[in-house]
């Protein structure tokens, strides 16, 4: 396994897991100040569902148990 040394690309993706665990939270668990709405409790769900996919896929990446295609050279 090799770990990549990329610092600005795992704080990047610090930051993203922070994103996912707040739109999580307000999604099923909202503060009295975040929106209540159902409409804006499933778009904060659908979008916690797409960033955990993410983050997961480049953790991953990052991680070395995925290999990313490179571009063919001319």
């Amino acid at each position: 396994m090799k770990i990549s040394t990329n610092v600005p690309g795992w704080l990047i993706l610090v930051g993203w897991g922070w994103l996912t665990f707040r739109m999580w939270q307000v999604g099923i668990r909202p503060r009295a100040t975040d929106p209540q709405t159902m409409g804006r409790r499933a778009l904060h769900i659908f979008g916690a569902l797409i960033f955990t996919a993410l983050t997961l896929y480049f953790v991953g990446v990052g991680l070395g148990f995925y290999q990313v295609p490179h571009p063919p050279k001319h």
